[in-house]
């Protein structure tokens, strides 16, 4: 009711889908992409609704998003994906430089952002795609939560989960939880908490119940990894990294790490593995593991 009202709450998006759910760009010839989103306008004051996605398969291609996003006063809806089969993010959009991702995000507004939730059996990102909730703003991040009962794999570069705390945000970073069986990140994929700005950054917890394998690099040396960082001039924390698995293997520059350049300390690492952890090889791009 009253959705013209600057003092609105926008509705809910709900899309039920029995097979599939694809989006991708609209026209070979002009730049476009294809877009769900739920969105609090600048100057408006309100809540963002939910975006709620159910289907066997969803795809994004070729920079196609889906998004709740505030730029007023107010709360970022929640994004909840289940998808039976698969969910898989793939490619940028070379002409407009966006990538495939499900974001949820905060900028120049006064909110707190919602939680960004994926059930499905199987979550393929690549070439680029990416799972974000950040907070640019004053607002504390979503926290994301997949649970994806076969596997969970990044591949290549600027492929990733990103949990952030923007340069000018003040705020606390969201929670990284994934429940799977194997997850592997390949070639520069990564699992990334990070504050830039004035807060703590989100901890990653990670529970594989079969294998993780970090493997690899990009051509820049990128590592395949799992990270919490405090950036240069950033106050704040970075949030601790807990990993349970049986087998873990870090080979060919995959990394683990929890860093501090800024202001605040470094995040705890705690690995639990119950077979094997195996370390090989090195990043061939530098001297390091």
């Amino acid at each position: 009711e009253d959705l013209g009202s600057v003092n609105a709450q926008a509705g809910d998006i709900i899309i039920d889908a029995t097979e599939s759910v694809t989006l991708k760009e609209t026209s070979p010839v002009s730049p476009s992409i294809s877009v769900i989103r739920n969105i609090v306008e600048s100057g408006a004051v309100g809540n963002a609704g939910d975006i709620n996605i159910t289907t066997t398969n969803l795809a994004l291609t070729n920079g196609s998003i889906i998004s709740t996003t505030t730029f007023g006063e107010g709360n970022t809806g929640n994004i909840n994906i289940n998808a039976t089969e698969l969910v898989a993010l793939d490619e940028i959009n070379s002409r407009l430089q966006r990538a495939s991702g499900i974001y949820i995000q905060q900028t120049d507004a006064v909110g707190n952002e919602g939680e960004l939730n994926i059930v499905t059996s199987n979550l393929a990102l690549t070439n680029g795609g990416v799972i974000s909730a950040s907070t640019l703003a004053q607002g504390d991040g979503g926290r994301i939560d997949i649970n994806a009962t076969e596997s969970v794999s990044f591949d290549g570069n600027i492929t990733a989960i990103f949990n952030l705390v923007g340069a000018d945000a003040v705020g606390t970073g969201g929670e990284i939880n994934i429940t799977t069986a194997n997850l592997n990140l390949t070639n520069g994929g990564q699992i990334v908490a990070t504050t830039r700005g004035q807060g703590d950054a989100g901890k990653i917890d990670i529970n594989a119940t079969e294998s993780i394998t970090l493997d690899g690099t990009t051509s820049d040396g990128q590592s395949s990894g799992i990270g919490g960082v405090v950036v240069n001039d950033a106050i704040g924390n970075a949030g601790d990294i807990n990993i349970i698995t049986p087998n873990l293997s870090l080979t060919n520059g995959g990394r683990i790490a929890s860093s501090t350049l800024g202001e605040g300390d470094a995040g705890r690492i705690e690995i639990n593995a119950t077979e094997s952890i195996t370390l090989d090889g090195k990043n061939p791009n530098n001297n390091l593991p």
